[in-house]
């Protein structure tokens, strides 16, 4: 994956994730919880800061069109509709 270069440099290629190679499963049993006493939460569980950020906006047609926002894949069930509802045809694909 290529990843943006800092400040206008070219793209890094990033083609191993180096965080689990740091692992040292002693310290990680002894970090205290991040959040409050008990917690599950800890540093060692927790993304590394260099994760990056996805999102996924669904929509129907009707609603992207209404809003002006471009169509970029669709999705449909795997299922035949007989297997899906049985007897209904609502389902049925675009």
């Amino acid at each position: 994956m290529d990843a943006p270069g800092r400040r206008g440099l070219p793209p890094v290629r990033v083609a191993l994730d180096e965080a689990p190679a740091k692992l040292d499963a002693g310290r990680l049993r002894g970090l205290r919880p991040a959040f409050r006493p008990g917690g599950s939460v800890t540093a060692g569980n927790s993304s590394p800061v260099t994760d990056g950020a996805a999102a996924l906006v669904l929509a129907s047609r009707a609603a992207a069109a209404r809003l002006g926002l471009p169509v970029r894949a669709g999705a449909w069930p795997a299922a035949p509709r007989r297997a899906r509802c049985p007897g209904s045809s609502r389902h049925a694909r675009p």
